[in-house]
């Protein structure tokens, strides 16, 4: 029996529930090739108590993390795998692909996004390609860090695009929400340097002057910015009546729904990572990316050893 046969068999009435999302989330990146702890399980027990649902973001089209967790728990009994959601009953977390997309049009970068609630992959392209493909499939579309600034890997979409298109995407339902970004928002020299903090509060400002829903994410990269209290976002959403066994599974497409949807409960929780920790990151990033420019793909090799 599937899960999806066994969750449609339990009855129960409908009500609603709390949802505690980090809807931004990379992972450690001292687990992610460590096969004795890159895992579902691993994850959950480090939000435990204080989410219910985390998205694993993965960065390229070539990016496996997400593939990599269900690949380490394909023959776990106590984990439930549905598509792109990971669901682990003893910590009560349920663990989501999403996506942060670079988007750039003739070499020049036109910001990035985070998207969730695909079904399907997208391959990054111009800002509108993302965003229609997207839009597609009913996904939720998120402007993450949106006015920093920088190179094609870290460039918001507010850094490079004027107000009024932004506001005309978010008009037109094609960008649902606003981040505030809590590493953005910790003590860091890389934040110091590029003033990261006060470009992150330019987000919060623009999201409340222009009654646009804001989302509050800890984009963590390391085991400190995962744990404590940190950036994350409360969703009141419908318990569905046949979710009860399996409760969490219901919550990604809860959270698109109230997303897409104008006048929901959504409260963002703005507090920042640990101090430092964004540098060590910020080198990880940088490491991989010279390594993709030399053609070697971790994530590949990896994938490859595992199986």
């Amino acid at each position: 029996m599937t899960l999806k046969e066994r969750i449609y068999k339990v009855e129960a009435q409908i009500q609603f529930m709390e949802v505690r999302a980090d809807l931004h989330c990379h992972g450690p990146n001292e687990w992610r090739y460590n096969p004795a702890k890159w895992n579902p399980r691993n994850l959950a027990r480090l939000v435990e108590g204080r989410l219910t649902a985390v998205g694993i973001a993965e960065m390229t089209e070539t990016d496996k993390r997400f593939e990599m967790l269900k690949l380490a728990c394909k023959n776990d009994p106590g984990v439930d795998i549905d598509g792109n959601e990971i669901y682990v009953p003893k910590y009560g977390v349920v663990l989501f692909r999403t996506e942060e997309i670079a988007t750039q049009k003739n070499g020049k970068p036109q910001g990035h996004v985070l998207v969730f609630g695909n079904k399907n992959k997208i391959i990054s392209g111009s800002l509108d390609e993302v965003l229609d493909k997207a839009n597609e499939q009913g996904a939720v579309v998120i402007a993450d860090h949106a006015f920093t600034g920088g190179n094609n890997s870290i460039t918001g979409i507010c850094a490079v695009n004027s107000p009024d298109k932004i506001l005309k995407y978010f008009a037109d339902g094609k960008i649902h929400s606003m981040e505030y970004n809590g590493s953005l928002a910790s003590f860091s020299l890389f934040n110091m340097f590029f003033d990261s903090n006060a470009r992150n509060q330019m987000a919060v400002d623009f999201a409340r002057k222009n009654n646009i829903y804001l989302t509050a994410s800890t984009d963590a990269h390391c085991v400190a910015e995962m744990i404590g209290e940190r950036a994350h976002t409360l969703f009141d959403v419908p318990d569905s009546p046949y979710l009860t066994e399996y409760p969490m599974m219901n919550d990604v497409d809860s959270m698109k729904i109230a997303l897409r949807t104008p006048g929901n409960k959504i409260v963002p929780v703005m507090k920042p990572g640990p101090a430092f920790y964004l540098d060590k990151h910020i080198g990880h990033i940088a490491a991989l990316m010279g390594l993709s420019k030399l053609g070697y793909n971790p994530d590949k090799h990896y994938l490859k050893l595992k199986k």
